[in-house]
């Protein structure tokens, strides 16, 4: 992606999950309430993507694996979520907050 995006209305969170957390049904579920509610502290969602391993093991490259999409109803409200979320503690781990393209996020290359 090379320099940083400018600030969007979709959020993408780094080091926050693992691919093991995303494939039992049960951690993906509670994973996805604790995002959601989270991130609704800094505004209106209009959607949250974690993308999930292929079913049955099957070794297909999933776009976003291991990253958390959290789009927002309006930038100020993404912008407040990047700065709260950055460098806070999830599971063990320090979470990176960054901003993706809406057409990125749109399309799915991420």
């Amino acid at each position: 992606m090379g320099s940083e995006v400018q600030p969007t209305t979709v959020v993408q969170l780094l080091n926050m999950v693992t691919v093991s957390e995303l494939v039992d049904d049960t951690e993906y579920a509670d994973i996805l309430e604790d995002v959601k509610d989270e991130c609704s502290n800094y505004g209106k969602i209009a959607s949250v993507v974690i993308p999930r391993p292929a079913p049955d093991g099957e070794d297909v490259k999933v776009p976003g694996l291991g990253k958390i999409f959290i789009e927002y109803e309006d930038v100020s409200a993404a912008s407040v979520a990047v700065k709260e979320l950055a460098g806070r503690q999830f599971s063990g781990h320090t979470v990176i907050a960054t901003f993706i393209t809406k057409s990125d996020f749109d399309s799915a290359n991420y």
